[in-house]
């Protein structure tokens, strides 16, 4: 199949959490293809919502390109299959390909997959394809021999220096206008967090750009996306001080004048006085942090490679520097329990402006996948639309000492404590002129503080406090004397070490 006139198309399904960004690894996949002269479509379902399938229709065939996560496995999976109805040539890549590997090609619908990076393998693949390189010669291919073996090639592409790449386009996409945009200044992390996907797949690498190239990235975007602000979205920003800092000295050398956030990548140990005070001169607005739990033993055992006093430190630090902190932070990890993770929750809600709690999630390829296989029972796979949604309260693995029904309560406290607040203003903002969403705004209301009153009506004070109840729910007094109901698990969560409805915890 000659591609050298046909339109190569490269999808990112479609996620159930809204999205304010493009989707970055496509936008580089797409921006290194169009350099070396291919003609390149993105499909970003995630973040303009648009349709796969009637492009798949219109087109000649193709390789069809998809890059899916733990989340978008099976929609992207959906999309190959529609792609080879359509005579498409399919390819697989992205964070749970290079996690799971040959096994990619357990679905007949897929081709060929990638492990690691895309950028350059997928233009080796379209050389392949034409015949003017053997397949065992593509970087990170994962494919089928002619005698039906698997084959996986190592991934030589990860030396290239990421300078060398072209800046994403999300022109490609349709895209010409977004408000904040998503730096990438680094891939891959050193440390080897046993919960984590990215250290577990990158063996300990960690690649930078220069501080200029990441400057002249945004520069480009206030002129071309018109975009207001930027998330620096490395995994670990911080590793090498020296580049960071001379990255916070250019956005003011060159005057980008873009208000800014680090999403998760400063560490708490890499922070001191000069940091801080060159990223309060860069117009940095918050601070988050990769907290996971206030237990030293929980970091020990999860391998965090710092203690929690590192963490309240830093986020004094933070303050006293006027920073808005926030933190992302993890229910149910080994060694936690019930009555830990309520101490963690009671710290955030006194010193973060903001927080997260996700439930622990054992991907495949981790050593925390591993240590569940041994340790724990594993509840449901790792995989799926709603792997990371804060609102899923089901947890993916249980133990003899924090049974599945502990830690779901677990994660419905820590969401509400931490994110009504949150709810409420988003809210309030929405329904400032509008009638009709006020009444909405009230009927959300009510029903939050109904189900939370089923789980702990001792904090119900904490989500309500200085806020006007719709007369519904009012008098408060009487909803925070209300029996505790406890809420059903559903059957194959009811596990042999599960207390039984009812019944006094052990």
């Amino acid at each position: 199949m000659d591609f050298t006139d046909r339109q190569v198309l490269l999808i990112a399904p479609e996620i159930i959490n809204l999205r304010s960004m493009p989707c970055v690894g496509l936008g580089y996949i797409g921006a290194y293809l169009k350099q070396q002269g291919r003609n390149v479509r993105i499909v970003d379902a995630q973040f303009t919502k648009e349709d796969p399938l009637p492009v798949l229709a219109a087109a000649e065939p193709t390789l069809v390109a998809i890059g899916v996560d733990s989340r978008t496995i099976f929609r992207g999976l959906r999309i190959a299959r529609w792609a080879k109805r359509f005579g498409h040539v399919t390819l697989l890549g992205g964070l749970h390909v290079s996690l799971i590997k040959e096994q990619i090609l357990d679905w007949d619908e897929v081709d060929y997959g990638i492990v690691g990076d895309g950028e350059i393998s997928t233009n080796q693949l379209l050389e392949a394809l034409e015949g003017r390189r053997a397949l065992s010669e593509v970087s990170g291919l994962v494919y089928r021999q002619p005698d039906g073996t698997r084959a996986r090639n190592l991934n030589k592409t990860e030396e290239l220096p990421l300078d060398d790449l072209p800046f994403p386009d999300y022109r490609l996409a349709g895209i010409d206008h977004f408000p904040l945009y998503p730096l990438v200044t680094s891939r891959d992390c050193p440390y080897k967090c046993t919960y984590c996907t990215v250290g577990n797949i990158s063996h300990g690498r960690f690649r930078s750009r220069s501080a200029e190239s990441c400057v002249r990235e945004l520069l480009l975007a206030k002129e071309r996306y018109n975009v207001r602000g930027f998330l620096v979205v490395d995994e670990n920003f911080a590793v090498i001080k020296g580049r960071a800092y001379e990255f916070l000295e250019l956005l003011n050398k060159y005057r980008v004048g873009l208000p800014w956030t680090s999403f998760e990548g400063i560490r708490a140990d890499a922070l001191n006085d000069d940091f801080l005070t060159l990223l309060k001169a860069s117009d940095c607005r918050w601070i988050n942090f990769g907290i996971e739990s206030a237990e030293n033993a929980v970091l020990k055992t999860v391998l965090k490679g710092s203690k929690f006093e590192t963490v309240e430190r830093a986020v004094r630090k933070s303050r006293e520097y006027k920073f808005k902190v926030g933190g992302f932070l993890i229910v149910g990890l080994p060694e936690s329990s019930f009555e830990h993770d309520m101490r963690t929750v009671d710290w955030v809600t006194k010193h973060l402006d903001r927080a997260q709690f996700w439930m622990s999630i054992p991907y495949y390829g981790t050593k925390l996948h591993e240590w569940v296989k041994q340790n724990a029972r594993l509840l449901r796979p790792p995989v799926g639309d709603n792997l990371v949604n804060s609102l899923s309260t089901m947890p993916y693995y249980d133990t003899p000492n924090y049974p599945a029904r502990q830690v779901k309560r677990a994660h419905v406290v820590a969401s509400f404590r931490t994110g009504l607040s949150y709810f409420f203003e988003q809210m309030d903002k929405e329904a400032l002129n509008a009638p009709r969403e006020r009444h909405r705004r009230d009927v959300y209301q009510r029903r939050l503080v109904q189900f939370a009153v089923r789980w702990d009506p001792s904090w119900l004070p904490n989500i309500t406090r200085g806020r006007r109840l719709p007369d519904a729910i009012d008098p408060v007094h009487a909803a925070m004397h209300a029996g505790q109901q406890d809420e059903p698990l559903p059957r194959d969560l009811q596990s042999p070490y599960s207390t039984p409805v009812g019944a006094a915890a052990s």
